[in-house]
Order: C-alpha cells, then sequence, then structure tokens
C-alpha cells in the first residue's frame, strides 16, 4: 500500500506540510528497500528527510539531501527527472509547481520499483 497519500499539501499548511513529511520520510523508506533488492543492488543514502525547520539555510540542506537521493532513484530505475534542489519554497507558485513534479516523479518511482 502507498504510505505517501496524499502527496501534495498547500501552501503555508504547517499541519498539512508535517503530514506531508511523515508519508514522503515513509516512502523514501520503501524506495531505499526496494533499491537495495535490485540487481545490482542499489545502496541509497538514508538521509533524515523526515526533518524539518523553517529555516532558509536548513530549507536549502534538506533540498539538496533530497535532491541527491532522487538523482539516485532516477539513475537506479532509468527515470528522468529534474533538480528538486532548484525551488524557492518562500514562493508559493515555486513551491505548487515543485510538488507537482515531484508528485510526477514519485508515481514514475512507485511503477519502476512496484510499489503499490
Amino acid at each position: 500500500m502507498i504510505s505517501f497519500q496524499p502527496d501534495t499539501v498547500i501552501p503555508n499548511d504547517p499541519n498539512g506540510w508535517a503530514a506531508w513529511l511523515d508519508g514522503h520520510y515513509r516512502e523514501h523508506q520503501t524506495f531505499i528497500q526496494k533499491c537495495r533488492a535490485l540487481s545490482p543492488s542499489v545502496n541509497l543514502p538514508d538521509y533524515d528527510i523526515f526533518a524539518w525547520k523553517d529555516d532558509p539555510k536548513i530549507v536549502q540542506q534538506w533540498l539538496v539531501a533530497h535532491e541527491s537521493i532522487h538523482a539516485q532513484i532516477r539513475q537506479a530505475t532509468g527515470i528522468s527527472g529534474s533538480d528538486l534542489s532548484l525551488v524557492d519554497f518562500s514562493n508559493e507558485d515555486d513551491f505548487i509547481s515543485w510538488l507537482d513534479g515531484h508528485a510526477s516523479e514519485h508515481s514514475y518511482f512507485r511503477r519502476a520499483l512496484n510499489v503499490f
């Protein structure tokens, strides 16, 4: 069962964002396990992408760590995507666009890794 539902959130919703972070982290844990089971095995970094603080420096570190994980999943699955570290979360339009692209990429990862 997909643990990351819904995989979108409205801007400026701290409770929704907390739920999103939880589901997102859980789904990444599933991706880590699925990638380790590939042949050859892919050992993804297990950064703490559940941790969050509304501080620009911390947000940027989170974005870079998260992009690193996605880049390795893309390589393992042959899925293409955009650099998810290039976003301004303080801009609502950027945030919504990022969420849409991110949700699409997770959907492709689910299919490639048979996560249902």
